[in-house]
């Protein structure tokens, strides 16, 4: 359950980044461009990806031994957490790029972990 909402969470990430630069370069104005580019919501989705990667990873790695997605998944959080520092130039593609690694690497900790509960790893 956990790496299934980290993946959401990751994937809410970057679409949030990518439609947030869309809204804004489309001249979007209201309640919606005020909370969608509101930093607190950037902090908020770190905090979660964050919280989601520390219970998931080390979790699923105890189970499977397998480096390779927790590597991954680390590498995705620090990249998120990179976008949200970087110039504006480089936010957006840190930002996406790391929520898309992270996403894949709690799908294959989920995938990982089911194949161990079902006696197939």
């Amino acid at each position: 359950m956990k790496d299934f909402l980290g993946a959401a969470l990751s994937g809410l990430c970057a679409i949030h980044c990518a439609a947030s630069v869309l809204l804004v370069a489309g001249g979007g104005t209201g309640v919606f461009a005020f909370i969608i580019e509101s930093e607190w919501i950037h902090t908020v989705f770190a905090a979660l990806a964050v919280l989601f990667a520390v219970l998931s990873f080390p979790a699923a790695f105890r189970l499977h031994q397998q480096v390779a997605p927790t590597v991954m998944g680390t590498v995705g959080i620090v990249l998120l957490l990179a976008g949200l520092v970087a110039n504006p130039t480089w936010e957006m593609p840190l930002t996406v790029i790391g929520a898309g690694m992270a996403a894949v690497a709690h799908l294959w900790n989920r995938n990982l972990v089911n194949k161990l509960e079902v006696g197939l790893a």
